[in-house]
């Protein structure tokens, strides 16, 4: 969805492409990406309902409560 280090040569998108492809989706998606604490919530109200974070869990002092506060939006 979103620029990030791991996949910098990867073509982004950005949170325009979430309903085009729930749309054509017989499956469930997980949305990867950049995807960061202040950014889950736009990626989300796009209708995402499924998100995969590393660095907004594992870059905090406290990664249990990064994940908590994930699961808020």
């Amino acid at each position: 969805i979103y620029k990030t280090p791991t996949k910098d040569k990867k073509e982004i998108h950005g949170v325009d492409v979430i309903k085009d492809v729930l749309k054509i989706s017989e499956l469930p998606v997980v949305f990867i990406g950049g995807i960061t604490h202040e950014t889950a919530k736009d990626v989300k109200a796009n209708g995402a309902k499924n998100i995969a974070v590393v660095r907004a869990i594992m870059e905090e002092k406290d990664p249990m409560d990064a994940a908590r506060r994930l699961l808020q939006y």
